[in-house]
């Protein structure tokens, strides 16, 4: 047998057992232990605040502006101001468990821009996965994936990264929607989603944020 054959096979040889090995390594985790693995920031910090730029967008319809938000974890209340020109309040908006409200520099309402794109969620959890402060329940099925794990809920599917960073989110429905976090960065020795982007159908909502603190 040639020695260039040889080195190829003990090299897929090799190859095989690092993937199995991996596997078995993945399915050692117990749900409990999978779950207890994904960073919960909240338990640490009561607030975060930060600066970024958020887009809404549809097939007739796109807002852009600056923004300066504020959530309480203790309330779950999501709060801001939309900026323009240096630094000028040009409108606000607030997410609470009981509510939804933003208004745009006409002094107009979008309140149903933004549930177009996140009407499948919950009003009372809507602030929690705008600023990734996922709820996660203990009760969620865990499936093992070749890159990560899927948690499955009864109308909702939440992807976790080989890191055990929660990564996209499916909200089941009518009209799908989907939220997908990128961009982490360390904050407070914390990793936190810099960017986010919400879909449903041809509607979309993106965050960058450019700051964020944790305190």
């Amino acid at each position: 047998m040639r020695p260039g054959i040889t080195l190829s096979m003990v090299f897929l040889i090799i190859l095989s057992f690092y993937n199995c090995a991996r596997q078995m390594s993945k399915k050692t985790l117990t749900d409990e232990e999978l779950l207890d693995q994904i960073p919960r920031w909240p338990e640490k910090f009561k607030k975060k605040s930060g600066t970024g730029e958020i887009i809404i967008s549809g097939p007739e319809y796109r807002f852009s502006s600056y923004f300066s938000l504020n959530y309480e974890v203790n309330t779950n209340v999501l709060s801001g101001q939309l900026l323009g020109s240096f630094g000028m309040v040009v409108g606000r908006f607030y997410f609470s468990p009981d509510s939804v409200s933003a208004v745009d520099r006409h002094g107009k309402e979008m309140k149903e821009q933004v549930l177009s794109i996140l009407g499948n969620i919950l009003c009372k959890v809507l602030p929690r996965y705008i600023v990734w402060d996922i709820p996660l329940l203990s009760n969620w099925r865990v499936i093992p994936l070749e890159s990560g794990w899927s948690l499955l809920g009864s109308n909702i599917e939440v992807s976790i990264s080989p890191e055990f960073l929660p990564s996209r989110v499916l909200i089941y429905g009518e009209d799908d929607s989907s939220i997908k976090y990128s961009d982490y960065k360390t904050v407070e020795g914390v990793k936190q989603p810099f960017r986010i982007i919400a879909k449903r159908g041809k509607n979309s909502l993106e965050i960058e944020h450019y700051t964020m603190r944790l305190k």
